[in-house]
């Protein structure tokens, strides 16, 4: 490896910079994303409130006007000529009675129609204003008295639409001193101009809306000048309140079609069979996103502003950083980098042969000094040129740093452990005894053999499984004047006598013993 350069790593500055910028503008980014949110959040938070608000007094207004209903027929069934034809009927008293209708249908002038049935649904007496008002009513599946016997005192029943203005009827039972029904007085409601009314109720004063008041079949009754090109049912329109309408009776959706605001309202409430009339404020998506952050110029200035602000400050840290850090790693990175190449096996990450045998060397000295054993331990892995030739070398070298890192899991600290060559490994174990060292030996066969990878085989086919065994040359002796070339050679002689028994095992040799190695430890032959 060549020496660091003395001149700042200008690649080494664009890159801490790349980070570092990176870094900055993902933090600016999440800050501006939350203040966004935020903003937004509270912006549809308030026009939402001030929707909600529009719907609650128009809500207001349309039951105000249902009160005022329901206080007209009160006073329409309690009026002196109405009670007597209830009480006495006969065709001079309806017919009184009949006038006395056609004097408040012109007074109040939302009461085209009114008609009297008996208790079999037939008509008593019919008071209207144009034939076409007698035509409503004939239209009109009214309810037979029967239906309304145990009702409140007025029921509403909304029927749709006739092409001109919606059908809606009320039904007012006629009872006479005793609580009984006697008689049903319907009554056809005019509410056009109303409704209308309450169309132009449902604004925002500094947005552009659409509004409209129908009723839960979609029907649009009334309409405000920036929906009237889209009158027909509101349920086609908006599919999205089809559902929205069964789950519940008011409420905010958010979508594709804007923001819509609802309200189903049954003026009469709880009274049975009530007609239920939906309020419905729209606001188009284009509306709904003006006066956005993201659409403002001085916030996209500011943001700009923020994030170059952010990136010089970035160049500027950059710079210091790597100026500190590369002076620092000039006083020691060269000698760092010579020594750990001398003394290391690139692929491994074992001590190599070199370092090895100087390391050797002075745990002999130390040995023979204080007269410990030691033992020294040469592996190879089994049938590895058959792996190289099979599976090619990049699987080899893997099983090879496998095979490392489980070598370095099982030794001690103290023990020192190195690549000799190929697939020959050697492990120097001082202060151990002869039974000490078999045991490690043993344990570090069997350990091997839980050694497993998947590779495919070059020329082709399935992925394979391998499995991974190693024969174990032991050298044991007294350090007085054993040398280490003594001890490789040992060490030597039982693994080839391993080799020989089988593979997969350990054979033991002593210093002292002249002949090859025969006691050798049993184990399973395996391959690898």
């Amino acid at each position: 490896m060549g020496e660091p350069e003395r001149r700042i790593p200008l690649r080494a500055v664009a890159l801490r910079f790349g980070v570092l910028l990176a870094g900055g503008w993902l933090l600016l980014t999440l800050v501006l994303v939350v203040l966004e949110r935020s903003y937004e959040h509270q912006r549809l938070k308030q026009i939402e409130a001030r929707a909600e608000a529009v719907l609650d007094q128009a809500n207001r207004d349309l039951r105000s006007l249902f009160f005022e209903i329901s206080g007209d027929l009160g006073v329409f069934s309690r009026l002196p000529p109405v009670r007597r034809a209830v009480m006495e009927p006969s065709p001079a008293h309806w017919q009184e009675a009949s006038a006395l209708f056609r004097s408040f249908m012109v007074e109040y002038r939302r009461y085209p129609a009114m008609e009297v049935l008996n208790l079999r649904g037939q008509p008593v007496v019919s008071t209207y204003w144009r034939p076409e008002d007698q035509q409503r009513l004939q239209m009109a599946e009214r309810h037979p008295p029967q239906e309304l016997l145990g009702q409140p005192q007025l029921s509403t029943f909304l029927l749709g639409r006739d092409g001109s203005r919606p059908l809606l009827f009320v039904a007012r039972p006629l009872r006479d001193q005793g609580g009984q029904v006697r008689d049903l007085l319907w009554v056809d409601l005019d509410l056009t101009s109303a409704f209308e009314r309450l169309v132009d109720a449902l604004a925002l004063p500094d947005r552009q809306t659409q509004a409209w008041v129908g009723d839960r079949a979609g029907s649009v009754f009334a309409n405000s000048q920036a929906a009237a090109d889209a009158t027909g049912n509101l349920l086609r329109q908006f599919p999205v309140l089809q559902q929205a309408l069964q789950s519940g009776a008011g409420g905010m959706l958010q979508g594709p079609d804007g923001l819509l605001a609802y309200r189903l309202i049954a003026p009469l409430q709880p009274a049975a069979g009530n007609a239920q009339i939906l309020l419905l404020l729209r606001l188009s998506p284009t509306e709904l996103q003006r006066g956005a952050l993201w659409t403002l110029p001085q916030a996209w200035a500011v943001c700009l502003g923020l994030f170059g602000t952010v990136a010089l400050a970035c160049g500027l840290l950059a710079y210091n950083q790597v100026l500190a850090a590369h002076q620092r790693d000039l006083n020691a990175a060269h000698a760092a980098r010579l020594h750990h190449l001398s003394i290391t096996d690139p692929l491994t990450g074992l001590a190599n042969r070199r370092h090895f045998e100087q390391a050797a060397k002075q745990e002999l000295s130390r040995s023979k000094r204080y007269g410990s054993p030691l033992a020294l331990l040469l592996l190879d892995l089994d049938h590895f040129k058959q792996v190289n030739d099979r599976y090619g070398h990049a699987t080899g070298d893997r099983l090879l740093k496998a095979f490392a890192d489980r070598l370095r899991e099982q030794l001690r600290d103290v023990d020192l452990s190195a690549r000799w060559g190929g697939e020959e490994f050697v492990v120097l174990m001082p202060a151990t005894s002869p039974d000490q060292a078999l045991l490690v030996a043993e344990r570090l066969r069997q350990q091997i053999q839980t050694i497993t990878l998947t590779a495919r085989p070059l020329l082709g086919g399935a992925h394979e499984q391998l499995v991974c065994t190693v024969s174990i040359g032991v050298a044991l002796g007294e350090m007085e004047e054993t040398l280490l070339e003594l001890l490789l050679h040992k060490a030597d002689e039982g693994l080839y006598a391993a080799k020989a028994a089988g593979r997969n095992c350990l054979a033991v040799v002593k210093v002292d013993d002249p002949e090859v190695p025969s006691n050798v430890m049993s184990s399973q032959t395996g391959r690898a």
